[in-house]
């Protein structure tokens, strides 16, 4: 009866120690694939950003309004500045499983009577978080909705000019 009851306890704390094992490996894991999607979005985000840069400077400072007139723009106009990525897939957020970046512009006036493009894009968290840990990704969204950040990845603001800079920066 003793050798069964040290087994059970012997088991009881090993199911323990993996237990606290696993509560610490979790939230580490989780934070590893965070930033290596958080990396590829953002490079994606810069390509982006490269893109309607060239784009602006093309069409009298006004942004692409659409990733369809964006690609066609890349495709067509080669540009020296965007070589060495992908046309077609500068719409689609890495690990997002074929889900699009957000990307609106917006003008706005100026002092000197004329108007200014605005532009922003975004990538929310549950898209390129899709698949990790769902506890984490609530609490990365409620941790940032307390600090009053966006939960995601982003370029650009509709609110004031800022140089297409991008929350990852």
């Amino acid at each position: 009866m003793k050798t069964v009851f040290n087994i059970v306890l012997f088991l009881c704390a090993a199911g323990l120690a993996y237990v606290c094992y696993d509560s610490i490996r979790g939230p580490a894991g989780f934070r590893q694939k965070k930033e290596a999607r958080e990396k590829a979005v953002a490079a994606r985000l810069a390509d982006i950003r490269k893109a309607q840069q060239a784009y602006c400077g093309q069409h009298n400072g006004r942004y692409a309004a659409s990733f369809d007139t964006l690609i066609a723009f890349v495709k067509a106009a080669r540009p020296a500045s965007l070589q060495g990525f992908d046309a077609d897939s500068l719409r689609f957020i890495p690990f997002g499983g074929n889900r699009q970046f957000e990307m609106t512009t917006r003008y706005v006036p100026t002092t000197a009577g004329d108007s200014c493009c605005l532009l922003e894009v975004k990538a929310p968290c549950d898209a390129y978080l899709h698949g990790l840990d769902r506890r984490e990704i609530a609490r990365l969204k409620a941790s940032r909705t307390e600090e009053g950040k966006y939960c995601g990845l982003s370029i650009g603001s509709l609110e004031t000019g800022n140089d297409n800079v991008g929350s990852m920066e």
